[in-house]
């Protein structure tokens, strides 16, 4: 039986009534909670770890005078199993949900009902699916709720697919978004990935505003059953407190995706970017200089084979001041340079390109970077040589404006058969490295 996704949205949309007419704005923490209590209730045996208080989600629909305080004993329960929901807990205290013990009891009531209503003609393993549709639509309400404290900043849907594409053979991927917050990047994030074979995935980043979207990701996690994702949020910022491994040394990641534009205009501490200096292994231009510093600190932060995917101004790909630029080209490391529409940046009359930075490209790319002019766009492999002789000028334009088609083919056809060269030389790799041992 199929899930009835349009009627999932109805009662996402009487959720929103509900909220948005309540005494408490953070009504939606109560929401998430016993969506997670409802999705360990009809979950698989592994999850029914959680359930041993011989009370769940069906519990909660018997008649009862305190449901406050029976849904706080299932939660605090939960916390004991997994101390990462302390934080949920501690937001959805289901004593304050309300005025009175009548109030509370209603609305608690009002929550159950609609979501006992997503079960109707759905079956059980769609109840994971369907239980993601409604997180979304409530992440959104919560943006939505709380737009005057958020970052203006959006994504276009486009771009931030592009942000977490990127080939690599690891079952277990350790992803970097230095501002978690921002632009809701992370927002929906498991639908972006492409990512083969990956068993779990590991999430790092800083939410210096607030770590309440760190939650509605962590809860994303439990209506996933793969890859499994594990979230290390740190509420400082990345030059603050950089993380770090057991050596003290920059920690590196299999993948990057930051939009630099979000730390362009800040001021940090220079002791503290001395400090940074120090464990930097990639040093563009004068690092005290935050825009140098940023940059040198993502490469730092990058494995071998690592990529960094980035969405920038599309002044940087022409400015007169090349340090970067030269430093990938002359280095062989840029991939893919491609314009994106207008509208990436909501609030901001920026243009913006996609930049991907891999730090081990294939034979068939070496040498060369892929520029496209945006969506179905023209496309060309240009020769390194040919843009350290522009003065290392990126800009897409520059190059495609006249250029014919790629010998007929699209360019996604092209990027399959370099992903399929990758994954045949770490097949070998991998074979070789067995042999040896």
């Amino acid at each position: 039986m199929k899930t009835n996704l349009t009627e999932l949205r109805k009662i996402s949309r009487r959720l929103w009534e509900t909220l948005r007419s309540s005494d408490d704005c953070n009504n939606v923490f109560y929401i998430l909670s016993l969506m997670l209590i409802q999705h360990l209730s009809l979950s698989n045996e592994n999850k029914k770890i959680y359930f041993k208080t011989h009370k769940d989600f069906f519990q909660l629909m018997r008649p009862s005078e305190n449901l406050d305080k029976e849904v706080n004993e299932i939660l605090e329960h939960f916390t004991k199993v997994n101390s990462a929901l302390q934080t949920l807990v501690k937001r959805a205290d289901f004593t304050k949900i309300g005025r009175t013990q009548e109030s509370r009891n209603r609305i608690i009531r009002q929550f159950v009902v609609m979501l006992t209503e997503i079960q109707k003609e759905i079956e059980l393993r769609e109840i994971p699916s369907s239980m993601r549709v409604l997180t979304s639509h409530l992440k959104h309400y919560y943006f939505w709720n709380n737009e005057a404290s958020l970052s203006e900043i959006e994504l276009d849907s486009r771009a931030e697919k592009l942000l977490f594409q990127f080939w690599s053979g690891r079952e277990n991927q350790e992803i970097y978004n230095p501002h978690l917050l921002c632009g809701e990047i992370m927002d929906d994030m498991p639908d972006s990935f492409r990512i083969e074979k990956a068993e779990s995935i590991s999430i790092y980043g800083s939410n210096s505003t607030s770590s309440e979207f760190a939650l509605f990701m962590m809860l994303d996690g439990f209506f996933c059953n793969k890859p499994a994702v594990e979230f290390h949020i740190r509420n400082q910022t990345f030059y603050d407190a950089p993380f770090l491994d057991s050596n003290k040394l920059l920690k590196k990641f299999d993948l990057i995706t930051t939009l630099p534009i979000l730390f362009m205009n800040e001021n940090p501490d220079i002791k503290k970017l001395r400090k940074l200096q120090n464990i930097l292994t990639v040093k563009i231009g004068n690092t005290l200089d935050f825009k140098d510093f940023i940059f040198s600190f993502l490469l730092s932060s990058l494995k071998d084979d690592g990529v960094l995917n980035m969405i920038i101004p599309y002044s940087f790909l022409t400015a007169e001041k090349y340090d970067l630029r030269k430093y990938l080209v002359e280095n062989d490391m840029i991939l893919h340079v491609e314009n994106l529409p207008m509208n990436v940046f909501t609030g901001k009359s920026v243009d913006a390109a996609f930049v991907s930075v891999y730090k081990n490209k294939s034979s068939e790319m070496k040498g060369k970077t892929a520029f496209r002019a945006g969506i179905g766009g023209k496309a060309k492999l240009v020769q390194n040589k040919k843009i350290s002789d522009n003065n290392y000028n990126l800009s897409v334009n520059q190059y495609i404006t006249d250029a014919p088609i790629l010998t007929n083919e699209k360019l996604e056809e092209i990027f399959e058969r370099l992903d399929k060269i990758n994954s045949e030389i770490r097949s070998r790799i991998y074979d070789l490295r067995s042999s040896i041992k």
